[in-house]
C-alpha cells in the first residue's frame, strides 16, 4: 500500500449465497477513520455489486442448465411441450434441422394437434389425459399414430407422449403441464417386423 501512497483503506466482502466472492474499497492518502456515510455508500455499493454478481451467476447457471437439457433431448431425439392448461396456451420446443439450433413455438390452441391423431387412436389419448388430469394416474403417457399436416394423406406416424402436471390451483384444477413427445415410428416397424418373424 505505501507504493500508492494509501494510509486509510475500508474493506467490504462482495458475497453470493453467504459465500465470499471478491472484495470492494475505499481507500485515502489521508490516515483517518472513514465517516459513517462513507462506509455506508460503501456497503450500498458492496451490497449492489453482490447482486449483480449473484443474478450473473444465476443466469448462467440457467443458461448452461437450458443447453444441458437441450443436448440431452436432441441426442434422445424428442421434442418439449409446455402447457397452460387454464388458457390452453402451448409452447413446443424443438431442434430446427436448419439452424441446428432449439426453435420455440407457441400456439393459441394446445390441443390442436389432438386433430392429427388417428381416429382409432384418439379415445385411448383422451382417456389416458383425463386419467392423469383428474389424478388418477401419476404421469400422463401414451402411445398413438399421428398423421402430421407435412405428411401425405394416410400416412401415420408412431409417437410417444409422456408429461405430468406441473401446478394445480387450491381447488386441484391443474394450470401446468409439461411433457415431451417422441418419435417411435422406428421402434414400432422393428417390433413389428419381430413379431412376423416369429409368427412365419
Amino acid at each position: 500500500m505505501r507504493k500508492y501512497q494509501v494510509a486509510s483503506l475500508l474493506i467490504l466482502p462482495l458475497t453470493v449465497k453467504d459465500n465470499v466472492a471478491g472484495t470492494i474499497g475505499m481507500d485515502s492518502t489521508v490516515r483517518r477513520e472513514f465517516t459513517e456515510d462513507e462506509i455506508a455508500l460503501a456497503g450500498s455499493v458492496a451490497a449492489a455489486a453482490s447482486q449483480a454478481l449473484e443474478h450473473a451467476r444465476a443466469e448462467r447457471a440457467l443458461r448452461e442448465s437450458e443447453e444441458r437439457l437441450e443436448i440431452t433431448m436432441e441426442a434422445a431425439g424428442v421434442m418439449m411441450w409446455d402447457l397452460n392448461v387454464a388458457t390452453n396456451e402451448i409452447v413446443i420446443a424443438h431442434p430446427d434441422p436448419d439452424t441446428q439450433k432449439w426453435t420455440y413455438e407457441a400456439a393459441a390452441d394446445g390441443m390442436q394437434w389432438t386433430q392429427w391423431v388417428h381416429p382409432d387412436d384418439l379415445p385411448r389419448v383422451q382417456e389416458a389425459m383425463a386419467r392423469h388430469m383428474c389424478g388418477d394416474a401419476p404421469i400422463y403417457e401414451v402411445e398413438f399414430r399421428s398423421c402430421l399436416p407435412y405428411m401425405p394423406r394416410g400416412q401415420y406416424s408412431w409417437m410417444m407422449q409422456r408429461g405430468r402436471i406441473m401446478s394445480r390451483d387450491d381447488q386441484g384444477n391443474p394450470l401446468r403441464a409439461l411433457g415431451i413427445e417422441e418419435d417411435i415410428t422406428a421402434r414400432k416397424r422393428a417390433e413389428e417386423e419381430l413379431r412376423q418373424a416369429k409368427e412365419a
